[in-house]
């Protein structure tokens, strides 16, 4: 599915990069990642998704969700990488 219609009547969200993309699947486990995936970065009570980021897009994601104020410049994005970012990852 595009990008764009996953994320079509989410409210207060910001993106950086191509929303016109193919979407094969969403994920919030870092090792569960295949090539054409989202993932959703979620700050949980004991891990902090936003720190398995890089091992995401070593497994493939083409896009990551993040939570407002994630500091974007402590990861090394690929130049292409589509970033969303929410007020809250957990209401994706």
């Amino acid at each position: 599915m595009e990008l764009r219609k996953v994320l079509s009547g989410l409210d207060n969200l910001k993106a950086k990069g191509n929303l016109e993309q193919e979407i094969i699947g969403i994920e919030s486990n870092s090792k569960n990642v295949k090539n054409g995936y989202i993932f959703v970065a979620i700050k949980g009570f004991n891990v902090d998704g936003h720190d398995y980021i890089e091992s995401a897009i070593e497994n493939g994601a083409i896009a990551i969700a993040v939570e407002e104020g994630f500091d974007l410049k402590s990861v090394k994005f690929p130049k292409d990488m589509t970033i969303i970012m929410a007020p809250s990852t957990r209401e994706l």
